[in-house]
């Protein structure tokens, strides 16, 4: 009988994970390799759910001079249980995680944040100096500054005589900001401000740093936007998110998740059809410049995957964890950043139809000159909704990394379809239209409601209208189902294929489809269809010849080996002209 692994799904505690047998991805050894590039104060970036809090407590329990006695018990199996450094179990710590703090106003932020520091320093007063704590805590406790909190700390430290430095951890640094950011960027300008009170906090740990009283700080989050609106309040930590030497400090490669899709019952003969999904839904993210490094899996996703699977032996019904659409799905806030959704619909536009957009990545962000398209890109980059996929000049091409990633991006541009339309999913009937299609071979449904949508589509919308905004009106629907997983130009035989709708090998439904979209314009169509008035300036091309040509251009693509072999395939070619489908035909 297989003996599976534990899967430490949602867990963050590296004690349990290590003395309760979960199975885990050793990164110990990045101790050893932080340590031994001589920098004190280091700040890591990586998007949601990507194993930061994991790691943070891992450096906990290592560096704790109070979990000396738990050393071997916590990090024997690992690689730096076996090569432990000088400084193991050799600081105080002082830790902080600014998660969970409401936004909704200043007021709000401010006090949350300020709950945040003041239970943090009792869990440290009552740890390592506990004959102190009644006096400290009732010191404390009625000051309303951050920065007053943190400073009468840092004077009692002072004036302690203690063998042991702090060691500064502070886990989701942004997460607040980043809200802030999203509902009201005056505030978010405010609160980091030369007399804002996040940057008065800041101030007082880098004077702490100066007189040695804090000897090493590490800082995790998603976004730099905030340490860097602190500008000389906090210069002093070395940025090290995008080193190539770090770049798999957290995040799964591929070896690795196949060992943790062995460990839950994947078989050799499963073994490839489980890489291949799990890579589109869950692969793609890279973090340096460096392209030709290995693309890292989101952890927290394929933990998911693995704890779903495990005790059912079956695949999921839904790929997508529902806290990381909780976390990722904020798309469109992001969009709405200084109310400049309108004008970066441009950008949606790309990513959607194109895949990827090519801009400058900001170096450092500053509100000094606006929030630019270029510091929004960079912040999409940084919150793990795009990726880096090539380096051209000084530009960067962004793409999105993975299947999860995309179909948030086309539920955001539903609510956008819904909202210029005024016609709802529910009262178009998505639900119908699409199994009509799965069950059926019928896109008639799927193709009215499209009509519809195109129908209320205001007159500007409809201006610039083409092939690739029909596409993505037809991707937005079917994306409402995970039955199929949707390849846009994917590439067969250097031919690139409009959309290949290819079903799920988690559900059991009897089609597959290819289609060809063509979009004409009224004028166009008119154009096409008009009876030459002389012989002697024929109609270059008549419709007729239009439809059959793209009747062979799709008859082209059905013949390539790659769809030959795919023996429950129907094609399709649905030709627009405005809002009408004037051909719609199974091939």
């Amino acid at each position: 009988m297989q003996k599976y692994i534990k899967i430490p799904y949602g867990l963050a505690n590296f004690e349990s994970l290590a003395k309760d047998n979960y199975h885990y991805v050793d990164r110990t050894h990045y101790i050893e390799k932080l340590e031994s590039l001589g920098e004190k104060n280091v700040m890591f970036l990586r998007p949601r759910r990507f194993g930061k809090s994991l790691f943070v407590s891992m450096l906990k329990y290592y560096y704790d001079s109070r979990q000396a006695a738990k050393f071997d018990a916590i990090f024997g199996k690992y690689y730096i249980g076996k090569n432990p450094t000088a400084l193991k179990n050799n600081f105080h710590i002082l830790s902080f995680d600014f998660s969970g703090i409401l936004t909704e106003s200043e007021e709000k932020a401010h006090d949350g944040f300020l709950k945040k520091i003041k239970n943090s320093i009792e869990i440290f007063i009552s740890t390592y100096f506990p004959a102190h704590k009644t006096d400290f805590i009732a010191l404390i406790n009625e000051e309303y500054e951050p920065s007053t909190v943190i400073g009468k700390l840092f004077t009692f430290l002072e004036n302690e005589e203690s063998e042991h430095k702090i060691y500064l951890i502070i886990d989701e640094y942004d997460h607040f900001a980043n809200e802030l950011i999203t509902w009201n960027i005056g505030v978010f300008k405010k609160v980091v401000s030369m007399n804002g009170w996040v940057r008065k906090f800041y101030e007082v740990i880098k004077t702490a740093s100066g007189d040695g009283i804090v000897d090493r700080i590490f800082i995790t989050g998603v976004s730099p936007i905030t340490l860097d609106s602190l500008t000389s309040g906090f210069n002093i930590m070395k940025f090290m998110s995008n080193r190539e030497d770090l770049h798999e400090m957290m995040g799964f490669t591929d070896a690795e998740v196949q060992e943790i899709l062995k460990g839950v019952g994947i078989n050799e003969t499963q073994m490839p059809a489980a890489m291949e999904n799990l890579k589109n839904w869950y692969d793609g993210y890279l973090f340096c410049e460096n392209i030709d490094f290995p693309r890292l899996y989101n952890p927290d996703m394929v933990l998911y995957f693995a704890s779903e699977y495990l005790p059912i032996q079956k695949y999921p019904r839904k790929m997508l964890d529902i806290n990381i659409m909780s976390d990722y799905g904020k798309i469109r806030r992001l969009f709405q950043i200084d109310n400049g959704e309108e004008k970066r619909l441009g950008i949606l536009e790309e990513l959607l139809q194109n895949g990827e957009t090519m801009i400058k990545m900001t170096d450092q962000f500053s509100f000094s000159s606006g929030f630019t398209d270029r510091d929004f890109v960079s912040l999409l980059y940084y919150m793990g909704v795009i990726t880096i996929k090539n380096i051209l000049s000084d530009e960067t091409v962004f793409c999105i990394p993975n299947y999860v990633i995309k179909q948030l991006y086309f539920e955001y541009f539903g609510q956008i379809l819904a909202e210029k339309t005024d016609l709802t999913p529910d009262a178009l009937g998505y639900r119908h239209a699409v199994r009509s299609m799965i069950f059926q071979n019928d896109f008639m449904p799927l193709v009215n409601i499209v009509s519809k949508i195109m129908e209320k589509m205001s007159n500007r919308d409809n201006m610039n209208f083409g092939e690739k905004h029909l596409k993505s009106i037809f991707m937005a629907i079917l994306m409402t189902s995970e039955a199929y997983y949707l390849h846009s130009e994917l590439e067969i035989d250097k031919m690139y294929i409009d959309l290949f709708i290819e079903k799920s090998i988690r559900f059991n439904i009897p089609y597959q489809y290819l289609i060809e979209f063509k979009y004409y314009t009224k004028a166009e169509y008119t154009t096409l269809t008009k009876k030459s008035r002389s012989k002697k300036i024929p109609v270059p091309i008549t419709w007729a010849e239009k439809v059959q040509d793209a009747r062979n251009q799709l008859d082209g693509y059905i013949q390539s080996d790659f769809f030959q072999q795919k023996h429950d395939l129907k094609s399709w070619l649905i030709i627009f002209v405005g809002h009408e489908a004037k051909v719609v035909e199974i091939r």
